[in-house]
């Protein structure tokens, strides 16, 4: 036993294992967590209810429940967790300056208020913990102080500072998609408007309300001649068997005979000609622009409709952090873990010193 308190790298090693355990039992500046737990939700203000029942998370634990974590949640925690948050909380608490307070050990606080942005946020980075329960779904909010009230305002502000920004997000993309869709609305009540002008002035220029219209009289026009026109050839085929065929009867016969069948054939021209001028023309011309008014006000409506229901699904985005667990008051510090950083620090140090002891006498066997 006196050989071995005789040698230096013992002494060290007690000395060592002394410090560590005066520091982490005596010397280290005591720090108060708060916790908080909290879920991610949407706002349902559409009145719709869903009642969808997730099977997969029924029968196959699916959701959260299979480790998928919701895409809400995660988003959430990488904002915690980030320089901005770091730099909002700094200006409303002034975190730099809590941190750096003279009372605060030398190892455990902050080395100067005018630390850079990046060494601030590794400090930052190990006085909050924000992790998220694949089983429950919720994300677990820890953040420390040097003072119960410190740690608590942190966590609370952290919350508040979450859902805002969380709903700045979900009304950003939710804007964007009503801009969309106002911009395709316009667009189409503007082709829908050049469309029905189109028609309307292709009416007055044709002097037609409906060629369609116009196209139908004259076939029942052309109907009622040539029914007349029947009429009178069996009536002059009945009369030249009696009557001569230069009597005044026939003569008046034959007379009305080609001026129907002149009329007949003027009729017929206005509705087809090589010329193209005619009323199946207009017809076929004036189809294809009402078939386009009709189509770009089909289009219009649902437009419209799309409209409608992309701002009452914007009204919908809405977040809000469902706080299951509100900051904690601590009134304990639980942080450090004194006995058991004392109780690692020991064992490393013991580590430590037999490897340097294994080393030696493996040295000291090769010189023999």
């Amino acid at each position: 036993m006196k050989k071995i308190l005789k040698k230096p790298s013992i002494w060290l090693a007690i000395l060592a294992a002394i410090a560590s355990t005066s520091y982490w039992g005596v010397i280290a500046s005591s720090r108060y967590v708060s916790e908080s737990h909290v879920m991610m939700q949407s706002t349902n203000i559409t009145g719709q209810q869903q009642n969808q029942v997730d099977l997969s998370g029924i029968l196959g634990g699916g959701g959260a429940a299979s480790g998928i974590a919701k895409p809400d949640q995660l988003l959430l925690k990488d904002y915690l967790t980030s320089v901005d948050l770091m730099q909002k909380l700094n200006n409303e608490l002034n975190l730099r300056k809590h941190y750096t307070q003279p009372d605060i050990d030398i190892i455990s606080r902050m080395w100067s208020e005018d630390l850079s942005n990046e060494w601030f946020y590794r400090y930052f980075l190990r006085r909050i913990e924000v992790t998220f329960d694949d089983i429950s779904g919720i994300l677990i909010i820890k953040t420390q102080g040097f003072s119960p009230e410190v740690a608590q305002a942190i966590n609370s502000f952290m919350l508040l500072e979450g859902e805002r920004y969380m709903n700045s997000v979900a009304q950003k993309i939710a804007l964007d998609q009503v801009s969309f869709l106002q911009g395709q609305t316009d667009r189409a009540a503007k082709r829908n408007l050049e469309a029905r002008q189109s028609l309307i002035s292709y009416q007055n220029a044709k002097g037609l309300a409906s060629p369609e219209t116009t196209a139908e009289n004259i076939n029942a026009i052309i109907s009622g001649l040539e029914s007349t026109l029947a009429e009178l050839r069996a009536k002059r085929k009945v009369m030249s068997s009696y009557i001569n065929p230069n009597s005044p009867s026939i003569v008046e016969v034959d007379f009305n005979i080609k001026a129907l069948e002149s009329q007949i054939e003027q009729e017929q021209r206005r509705l087809t000609s090589k010329s193209g001028k005619t009323l199946n023309k207009s017809v076929e011309e004036f189809q294809r622009l009402q078939l386009a008014a009709e189509f770009s006000q089909e289009m219009y409506k649902n437009t419209l409709a799309t409209l409608e229901r992309g701002k009452l699904q914007a009204a919908s985005q809405l977040k809000r952090l469902t706080v299951i667990q509100t900051p904690t008051l601590p009134q304990y510090p639980l942080e450090p873990r004194r006995i058991f950083n004392s109780f690692v620090y020991i064992v490393f140090i013991l580590l430590i010193t037999g490897i340097f002891h294994l080393i030696a006498a493996i040295i000291r066997d090769h010189k023999d």
